[in-house]
């Protein structure tokens, strides 16, 4: 969070002012996503990175104060979360029912606040960027494999969530299209305090701390105008009129 009140700070000190350039960018995501998850025994519970194209959107505003530094800020939209392979569930109000599950699959949309200083060459847009985001998880989807069987359950603000997660990133901007991001997120995506309808505290001394890898990819606004037409100068007016009267002079 010191990050993100540093670039918060700097955003405020070079404010633009004429001279600097301005522009917004749009684009998606393609992440690979996991955890560092471990079980209230401290063991940790591994499985295969999740895959997720679909829905990553993100809108910045860019601005550029010089050839080599910059900042951008807006508003994403992400599916982030992690895959466990072999886990055991088990609920304190009914012990007889422990249950190794294949897979279980967990995930949440977000909705994300990020903030980054852009470093390089930003007029051929090959730079380095450094950054935070704040972002809220608003739909929780859980799912359980055992047996052929598959679980699937989802909530709106789910309270099995935090609700809340701060993260800090680092990516490499190679090309005008893309851009190579690893994010860290510096909570745990489940609620340690979480109690269920029984009572039970399912993740009480868990962690799962999230990071993901991934290629985004982003366009410029104004890659899109159309260019403006020349404006003629005076001398091509006047030359104009003077050959509009010699040709009516001569007809």
């Amino acid at each position: 969070m010191k990050k993100f009140l540093f670039l918060t700070a700097l955003a405020c000190i070079l404010w633009p002012n004429s001279s600097t350039a301005q522009y917004r960018t749009s684009g998606g995501e393609i992440i690979f996503s996991f955890a560092d998850y471990r079980d209230s025994s401290g063991m940790k519970i591994s499985g295969p990175p999740r895959f997720t194209v679909f829905f990553h959107i993100n809108h910045k505003y860019n601005i550029d104060f010089s050839k080599s530094i910059g900042i951008a800020f807006g508003l994403s939209m992400k599916n982030v979360g992690w895959i466990t392979k072999n886990e055991t569930y088990a609920l304190a109000s009914d012990m007889s029912n422990v249950k190794t599950y294949e897979k279980i699959k967990r995930r949440s949309y977000t909705l994300g606040i990020p903030l980054m200083l852009k470093l390089g060459n930003l007029k051929k847009d090959k730079f380095l960027a450094l950054g935070a985001e704040y972002e809220l998880l608003f739909h929780f989807k859980e799912k359980r494999f055992i047996g052929g069987e598959k679980l699937k359950r989802s909530n709106w603000i789910s309270d099995e969530t935090n609700r809340f997660l701060p993260s800090v990133f680092v990516g490499l901007q190679f090309s005008k299209y893309g851009m190579i991001k690893f994010q860290y997120y510096l909570d745990d995506f489940l609620n340690t305090s979480y109690k269920n309808a029984m009572g039970d505290m399912p993740y009480a001394g868990t962690t799962s701390r999230m990071m993901f890898v991934s290629w985004m990819g982003n366009i410029r606004a104004d890659q899109f105008k159309k260019p403006e037409k020349k404006k003629k100068n005076d001398k091509e007016i006047s030359a104009q009129a003077q050959f509009l009267k010699n040709f009516k002079l001569t007809y």
